[in-house]
């Protein structure tokens, strides 16, 4: 990681140097990072062109070095979309990809091969299943072609048709995870090249909690149990 640690050591000398070519936005920092100090942190806009597109988009983030692994919070607020046709989802996802890139040391410089992560912190946000119960005069199913967010399950209950409405709610928190990158970095036509290894491992930092106060229909008399509310989000 010599190479890394290098590419780190000039970057700080850049910014300290740099006049105007890029400008900077104080970051309020991830909670999501354990251990978190603000002063091992670096803080760069990085940009992302494509091949007779010109510029793909920009956006600021956050880097440390730990070890063999380069941690990383990118401020999505910023996120610049320079690009006409690709969604926001997709440029947040090239940037993403192509600053794991660049963060791995892997090029100019470099004089032996090497394995290096880099993560990146992020949050989802938590939901949780909100039940209503609605008791039938005949069998008939109730249908909701107007809101794909909502299910319909219609069954017989203590001699009466009853249809449960399940639908998607927000919890009010977030989860904290972790996207891992697996760059190596390899000779390749006498050049040192960077490549990402296919398997992007996503992990959970910190759970969903469940608040006090969630709807729970089992409180009302003669209708089908139904599961307490739970909190509950994944790392996309």
């Amino acid at each position: 990681m010599k190479n890394l640690q290098l590419y780190f050591t000039a970057l700080l000398v850049v910014l300290f140097l740099s006049t105007g070519v890029t400008t900077l936005k104080a970051q309020s920092g991830n909670n999501c990072i354990p251990n978190r100090n603000p002063a091992d942190w670096i803080s760069q806009t990085h940009f992302t062109e494509g091949p007779n597109r010109g510029l793909i988009g920009s956006v600021q983030y956050e880097a440390r070095i730990v070890g063999s692994n380069t941690e990383v919070s990118i401020d999505w607020s910023t996120l610049d979309n320079a690009s006409d046709g690709l969604s926001e989802e997709s440029v947040k996802a090239i940037l993403e990809y192509d600053l794991a890139l660049a963060l791995s040391g892997c090029g100019a410089g470099t004089s032996a091969p090497f394995t290096s992560t880099v993560s990146f912190y992020y949050k989802t946000p938590c939901y949780y299943e909100k039940y209503s119960v609605m008791k039938l005069k005949h069998g008939n199913a109730g249908l909701c072609c107007d809101d794909p967010n909502k299910t319909f399950n219609h069954l017989f209950y203590n001699n009466s048709w009853w249809e449960i409405i399940k639908t998607k709610e927000p919890c009010g928190t977030f989860q904290c995870c972790k996207r891992v990158y697996t760059i190596n970095c390899a000779l390749d036509g006498g050049w040192y090249k960077a490549t990402v290894d296919p398997t992007i491992v996503k992990t959970v930092i910190t759970g969903c909690s469940t608040p006090s106060g969630l709807p729970n229909c089992n409180g009302i008399p003669n209708i089908p149990p139904i599961p307490p509310p739970n909190c509950t989000a994944t790392c996309d």
